[in-house]
C-alpha cells in the first residue's frame, strides 16, 4: 500500500479532453488522467473521477504485439515503440482525437486516433480499462491528493513571498513621500543609536511595517543626512551669490 501511495504521488494528472457528447459522459463531470510510460516499453494509463481508478497495464511485449496490427511502421525497432507511446501521450493530451466510451460502471473503452500524413493509414490505440478495487484506489487517489496538496503549499508560500514584497514596496513609497513632503529638521537620540532589543523590535506591534526599528530608523537617518547635506551645499551658494566670503561649517548641521 505505501510503496503504491509513493508511486501514484508522482504520477502526471490532466483533464481528459475529448469528442463528441455522450450524455453519460457529460454527467461524469471531468475525468482526470495519467500515462506513465516510465517503464522500458511498457506503460499503465489511469484515469479517475476522483471516486473510482479504471486502469490499463501493458508490459513492452504486449505493446509490441498489439502494435503490430495498430501502427504503419516497424514495431521491432525499439525507437519506433517509443514514437508510438509519444503519439498517443501527445493526442491524449490534444484531445480532438481521443473518443471515450464505455459499456457498464467496470469497463471503459478510450481510443486514440492520429494521423500520419502523408501515410495513409494512421495509427490507431485501445485503452481497455478496468476497475480497479477499492484498496488499489484508495491509495492511488491518496497519492494524487498528497501531489495536490504540496503543490497547493508551494503556491500558497509564493503567494505570502509576494505579499511580502508588496508590503515592503508599500513601506518603502510611503517613507520616500513621507521625506520628499518635509523640511529637514535637526533630530537629537535618533533612535538608531539605541541598543538593539530583539524581543521587542521583531514584534509586530512594535513593527507594523514588517521592518526591524533599528533598520528603519537607520534608513531615515541617512536619508535625512543626505538632505542636510543638500542644503549645506544650498547655502553656501546662496551666500557667496550675496558676496560673502564666510563659508558654512558643515560640522554645525547634526543629525543627533
Amino acid at each position: 500500500m505505501s510503496e503504491l501511495l509513493l508511486a501514484s504521488s508522482s504520477l502526471e494528472w490532466s483533464v481528459l479532453k475529448f469528442k463528441g457528447d455522450d450524455t453519460n459522459l457529460s454527467s461524469q463531470g471531468k475525468l482526470l488522467y495519467a500515462f506513465d510510460t516510465r517503464q522500458s516499453g511498457g506503460y499503465t494509463f489511469y484515469l479517475t473521477d476522483l471516486a473510482t481508478i479504471w486502469h490499463e497495464e501493458e508490459s513492452v511485449d504486449g505493446v509490441i504485439r498489439r502494435a503490430r496490427d495498430a501502427c504503419p511502421f516497424d514495431v521491432d525497432n525499439p525507437g519506433q515503440i517509443q514514437f508510438l507511446l509519444d503519439t498517443v501521450k501527445t493526442s491524449l493530451d490534444d484531445g480532438r482525437d481521443v473518443d471515450l466510451k464505455w459499456s457498464d460502471h467496470e469497463t471503459r473503452t478510450l481510443t486514440v486516433t492520429k494521423d500520419l500524413s502523408p501515410i495513409p493509414t494512421p495509427i490507431e490505440w485501445t485503452f481497455s480499462l478496468k476497475r480497479k478495487d477499492s484498496r488499489s484506489s484508495i491509495a492511488i487517489l491518496g497519492g494524487f491528493s498528497l501531489s495536490l496538496l504540496a503543490t497547493i503549499m508551494s503556491l500558497n508560500a509564493k503567494v505570502q513571498s509576494l505579499e511580502g514584497l508588496l508590503y515592503g514596496k508599500d513601506y518603502h513609497i510611503d517613507e520616500l513621500k513621507e521625506l520628499a513632503s518635509r523640511k529637514y529638521i535637526p533630530r537629537k537620540h535618533a533612535p538608531a543609536y539605541k541598543h538593539y532589543d530583539k524581543a521587542n523590535s521583531m514584534t509586530p506591534a512594535a513593527n507594523p511595517g514588517g521592518i526591524p526599528s533599528i533598520l528603519k530608523s537607520g534608513l531615515q537617518l541617512a536619508q535625512e543626512y543626505r538632505v542636510a547635506v543638500h542644503d549645506s551645499t544650498a547655502n553656501q551658494d546662496e551666500l557667496q551669490t550675496n558676496g560673502s566670503s564666510k563659508p558654512v561649517s558643515t560640522a554645525m548641521i547634526s543629525t543627533c
